[in-house]
Formats: structure tokens, C-alpha cells, sequence
């Protein structure tokens, strides 16, 4: 059967974000002497452990964003952007020389797949308002 609810392409987007972020979050968290080599930043462990918490927080979000039912479309546009200042704070980072080496291409490709979940969101939450599903305008 096809799947006609505008809101399935928003739905899949937010869970594909909520599950990035949970596999970042275990990363930085369970991971952290690694991606602090990477980064070359071995006294960041702090930084490095609030960053997971910060990621393990926002999957926990998304994924309640994306089972609710309405969608929360003012709280989508907020996830939106708040991956958009990721991809921005990443960007920033790499131009100022904060990272280095291997941990450039680590923030890079985060910020990447940020980016794609984003356009991914946003894409969803066209299809959701052109078909008239004004939900927390």
C-alpha cells in the first residue's frame, strides 16, 4: 500500500537524525580516548564528554519529535537549527585552525552528515506544510 501522510519523508528524516546523534553520542561518550587522539586534544576529555551528553540529549529530542503525532513543526524548524549551527560551529572550528590532522576530517564529516539530515528535515517539512499540515505554524 502507498503511503499517502505527508509527514512520513519528516518522520524518517528526524529518526535518521535522532539515530546519528545517539551513535555520535555513544562515540564521544564510550569512545572518548580515541576521539580525543584523533582531535589531537587529550586535556578536552571534558569538552569531548559534554559534547556526547549534548548529542545523546538532542537524539532523545528528535526521536520524541518524530513520534509525536501531530509533528511539532515549530520544534522541527528548532532541531533544523540547531543542526544548521552544528554544520556553522564546525565550520567556524575548522577555519580557525581548532582542529588538526585526522580530527579535521572527523568534524568535517560530522558536520557533512549533519548537513544531509538537515536538507533531509527540510525537505520533509515542505512536503508537510504545502499539504496544508499547519501544525505549531
Amino acid at each position: 500500500m502507498l503511503d499517502t501522510d505527508p509527514a512520513t519523508g519528516l518522520r524518517t528524516a528526524l529518526k535518521a537524525n535522532a539515530a546519528f546523534s545517539a551513535i555520535a553520542a555513544a562515540v564521544l561518550l564510550i569512545g572518548d580516548g580515541l576521539v580525543a587522539a584523533l582531535l589531537q586534544a587529550y586535556t578536552a576529555l571534558g569538552r569531548i564528554h559534554l559534547a556526547g551528553i549534548g548529542f545523546a540529549l538532542f537524539a532523545v529530542f528528535v526521536f520524541w519529535l518524530a513520534r509525536r503525532d501531530p509533528i511539532d513543526l515549530k520544534l522541527t524548524r528548532a532541531a533544523i537549527g540547531l543542526d544548521l549551527l552544528w554544520v556553522a560551529g564546525s565550520a567556524l572550528a575548522i577555519a580557525v585552525g581548532l582542529t588538526s590532522g585526522q580530527g579535521t576530517g572527523l568534524v568535517a564529516t560530522t558536520a557533512a552528515i549533519v548537513l544531509v539530515v538537515a536538507i533531509a528535515q527540510l525537505q520533509g517539512l515542505r512536503r508537510v506544510t504545502a499539504g496544508g499540515m499547519l501544525i505549531g505554524r
